[in-house]
């Protein structure tokens, strides 16, 4: 498999990696490539070879002391995210966290999680941070503005439809800033 397909993956939903995969493989492969993915990736995450793209503490930190809350919405799975949770200490910055198999009865589809997210904030004003176009179209669905990261997996033509878009995480606070001074969406 070539670093190229291997890279598109990343932090697309479960469906779409196996309907991505299904053109060049079949099922018995597909099952045993997830299989090893998802090992290596908890063997990388579990010995803390992860790292957040720079400056993505610094912008939390910043956040955290603004008016807005935040939550986090992955379409990773619960071994990853309780590993996330610990080794960058996120539960000092969210608020809230949904995730692809939160349920543990079904895989949660990310329009799914932003509906519960802005339920569960008692709102319908948000903005949808993400790097992949799965997070933009499942926020527009949700009526809520976008964020499309530039610094992240997807590429410009894939995040084109985003409301906003961004080269690095520190230009997020004050786009926010903006956003919420400018937009009849955000109160």
């Amino acid at each position: 498999m070539s670093e190229e397909l291997f890279l598109r993956l990343f932090g697309k939903s479960l469906t779409d990696v196996r309907d991505i995969l299904s053109k060049d493989f079949n099922e018995r492969d597909i099952t045993s490539f997830l299989d090893c993915y998802f090992k290596t990736l908890l063997k990388i995450a579990e010995t803390g070879e992860m790292s957040l793209f720079p400056g993505t503490i610094s912008v939390l930190e910043r956040l955290k002391n603004t008016r807005w809350k935040l939550a986090l919405c992955t379409n990773v799975h619960t071994p990853f995210i309780d590993i996330y949770r610990r080794i960058f200490n996120l539960d000092r910055y969210f608020q809230s966290y949904y995730w692809a198999d939160k349920d543990q009865e079904e895989i949660i589809p990310k329009e799914k999680m932003i509906k519960n997210i802005l339920k569960e904030f008692n709102t319908n004003y948000a903005v949808m941070i993400g790097d992949r176009s799965i997070d933009i179209n499942a926020a527009q669905k949700n009526d809520i503005l976008t964020v499309g990261c530039l610094y992240g997996f997807g590429s410009r033509e894939e995040l084109k439809n985003a409301d906003y878009l961004i080269n690095s995480i520190e230009e997020l606070p004050d786009l926010l800033f903006k956003i919420s001074k400018s937009s009849p969406k955000i109160k």
